[in-house]
C-alpha cells in the first residue's frame, strides 16, 4: 500500500496490521515516516555516500542501494526517535531484483540511466517498514562525493544518530 487514499481505506476499513504499534494508524506512520526521512536526510546522505563507496565511483549508484530497515517505537515518540534502525546494508542489484517488486522497480529506474540527472547519477536508499511500502528516497548532485575520505563505520554513525534523535550535520 502506497498511496494515502489506500491507507486511509485501510485504515477507516479497521484493517489491523501486525506490525504497527497499538494506537497508530497506517496513515499516521506513514506521515511519521516522511517526517522521520526528512529530519534525517543529511544523515541518510551520509549513509548511502559511504554504504555504496560513491567517493571512490559515482557510477557504483546505478548498480547498488542502500537498504535500510526500520521499526515504528512507541507512538508518542518524537519524530526523531518515532523509528529504530533494525538493519542497514548495501543490496547489489541482482539480489535486489530478488527482494520483489518495489526493489526491482528501483533497480530498473536506476539501471536504465533514467535516474542520472542533469546533475549526474542519483543514488537510491530503500526505506523498509511494515507494514508500508518500501520508501525510495533518492539523492543527486553527487560529484561533490568524489574523493571524500571513505567513512567505514557509516553504519554505527546511522544507527547512533537514529537512536539519539540527533541531527546530522
Amino acid at each position: 500500500m502506497h498511496h494515502a487514499t489506500e491507507l486511509q481505506n485501510a485504515d477507516s476499513a479497521g484493517y489491523i496490521h501486525l506490525g504497527l504499534p497499538a494506537g497508530m494508524s497506517l496513515t499516521q506512520m506513514d506521515e511519521k515516516l516522511r517526517k522521520w526521512i526528512k529530519f534525517h536526510k543529511p544523515l541518510l546522505l551520509f549513509s548511502v555516500i559511504h554504504a555504496l563507496r560513491l567517493s571512490e565511483d559515482v557510477s557504483r549508484s546505478q548498480k547498488f542501494a542502500l537498504r535500510i530497515e526500520l521499526s515504528p517505537r512507541d507512538p508518542l515518540q518524537a519524530t526523531p526517535t518515532s523509528f529504530m534502525i533494525m538493519d542497514a546494508g548495501v543490496v547489489e542489484e541482482e539480489a535486489g531484483r530478488e527482494l520483489g517488486t518495489p526493489w526491482r522497480d528501483i533497480f530498473n529506474h536506476l539501471s536504465m540511466g533514467s535516474a542520472v540527472t542533469r546533475e549526474g547519477p542519483v543514488a537510491a536508499i530503500g526505506i523498509e517498514c511494515r507494514p508500508l511500502d518500501v520508501q525510495m528516497v533518492p539523492f543527486g548532485s553527487l560529484e561533490a562525493v568524489l574523493g571524500i575520505e571513505r567513512n567505514m563505520g557509516w553504519k554505527e554513525v546511522l544507527v547512533r544518530f537514529v537512536r539519539e534523535g540527533r541531527k546530522f550535520v
